[in-house]
């Protein structure tokens, strides 16, 4: 004779259960990075220790900084008209409002090459792209 036996509680079940969580060492409490004891951390400690955002955090600081330098570098009304600057493997990429600009752009970074190479050496080129500011 075989005997079925059913469980009537949901804990005892070993089938998981989709409205309660696996886990349920962290009940009620924020998770720390100190395993649930003391202080959550800062969401600025969190994007340090994630690696994809913060190497986000890291390329925007690096693209924030080149375009500072770029707009030392041009006179203002060429850097008024720049809608982005970023750093791919050796190339930085500035980008225009409007393909006049851009060509006014390219004549600029002709003697911005010197600079570049001495300011940031693992800058080998410079593009200029045109991508209009988006209203």
């Amino acid at each position: 004779m075989m005997m079925f036996l059913l469980a009537t509680d949901p804990l005892e079940s070993t089938m998981p259960n989709p409205r309660r969580p696996h886990n349920t060492t962290f009940r009620g409490r924020a998770r720390t990075h100190s395993g649930g004891r003391g202080a959550p951390d800062s969401v600025k400690n969190l994007l340090q220790r994630t690696s994809s955002l913060g190497r986000i955090g890291v390329q925007a600081a690096r693209q924030e900084g080149l375009r500072e330098w770029l707009l030392e570098q041009l006179p203002a009304e060429l850097g008024a008209r720049i809608t982005g600057v970023a750093a791919h493997a050796d190339e930085l990429v500035i980008l225009a409002a409007s393909a006049a600009w851009g060509v006014r752009l390219r004549y600029a970074t002709v003697e911005l090459r010197e600079v570049l190479m001495r300011d940031h050496p693992e800058l080998g080129r410079i593009t200029v792209r045109v991508a209009p500011h988006a209203d």
